[in-house]
Parts: C-alpha cells; sequence; structure tokens
C-alpha cells in the first residue's frame, strides 16, 4: 500500500498569494503529493452579534486577515495542477463547497469542529 503525503498548509501564508505558492513549491520540492488549505467565507460563517463574544471576535479578525479569495484559490489549484501536486482543501461553510466544486477540488479534509455539522456533511 503506498502512503499518501499531505502538507498541511492552511493559513500558514498569511494570506499572501504568492508565499502560498511558495509554499506549494516546497511540496513540490518535497515529493508531497498534495497541497491542502482552507476555504471559508467569512460572511456566511461569522454573524455580526450583539452578544460579547472575545474569542469569536480575536479569531475572526485574525481569520480575515490570513483570508485567501476564491480567485486566489483558483490561482493556486491552477499552479498545483501545472507542477503535478494536487490541491486539497477544507471547507468551512457551503459557499466554500459549491467553490470548491467549481475549481475541481478532488478530496475534502473535513475539519474536526464540523463532524458535528451534518448540513455541512451531506
Amino acid at each position: 500500500m503506498k502512503t499518501l503525503f499531505i502538507a498541511e498548509i492552511g493559513n500558514n501564508h498569511n494570506g499572501c498569494l504568492d508565499r502560498a505558492i511558495a509554499l506549494v513549491d516546497v511540496v513540490k520540492e518535497c515529493n508531497l503529493q498534495i497541497a491542502k488549505f482552507q476555504m471559508r467565507n467569512m460572511d456566511q460563517l461569522y454573524r455580526d452579534r450583539d452578544v460579547e463574544d472575545l474569542g469569536v471576535e480575536y479569531t475572526k479578525d485574525l481569520l480575515g486577515k490570513f483570508n485567501l479569495s476564491f480567485a486566489q484559490h483558483k490561482k493556486i489549484s491552477n499552479y498545483c495542477k501545472s507542477i503535478g501536486v494536487e490541491y486539497m482543501c477544507t471547507p468551512w461553510d457551503l459557499l466554500s463547497i459549491d467553490q470548491m466544486e467549481e475549481i475541481g477540488v478532488k478530496k475534502y479534509k473535513v475539519a474536526s469542529a464540523d463532524f458535528n455539522n451534518i448540513l455541512l456533511l451531506q
């Protein structure tokens, strides 16, 4: 049985397309098969709330800064294809799944926080 190596890039690109591409280059240099990212639609995933929840606010602020647009994910996916690395992604919301389908993502990784998110899993 062949071992499949997945490079978890996640948000380590810090919202920078050039850094994301450079990380994919490292994946290729290391002879890994898959580069995995995360895709989230901030408006769909996080709603403005009247209730003070600083944990969510800190997370939302950071994720917003590190978030890549759909167009950027598309560029990364195309770049991955051009160098023989599979682009993989973790969707955090339904819109991201639709966008990943448009890109042609073959494999999804479900975040452990979404194991009981029946709507997302369906």
